[in-house]
């Protein structure tokens, strides 16, 4: 039976470790106001249900999509290093005459 959430936790707050990275691994509408959403840690691998309210559930939402923004920026940051990384060899590669038709 998955328990309710207190008014102080963090739906987003893994209760274990206090890792803010838990994901939903499955949600059931139980009724008009009520969902069982079952969770998971990545970071202890704990599994556990809740029972939220329709207000938690678009809080948790909310909190997933500011998650997936911050990893879409992460990624766009690393990508946009790699690109220069590779612009300062190419350019070292053509300023030392190393570069040559068959390079490409």
């Amino acid at each position: 039976m998955p328990e309710p959430i207190n008014e102080q936790q963090a739906v987003h707050i893994c209760p274990t470790c206090g890792s803010p990275l838990v994901q939903p691994t499955d949600w059931v509408h139980v009724e008009t106001e009520r969902w069982q959403v079952s969770m998971r840690c990545p970071e202890c691998y704990v599994f556990y249900d809740l029972a939220l309210a329709k207000d938690d559930v678009t809080e948790f939402s909310y909190q997933l999509e500011h998650g997936f923004q911050c990893l879409l920026e992460a990624i766009d940051q690393l990508d946009q290093q790699a690109f220069a990384c590779e612009c300062e060899t190419f350019i070292a590669a053509v300023w030392a005459d190393a570069v040559f038709p068959m390079d490409f």
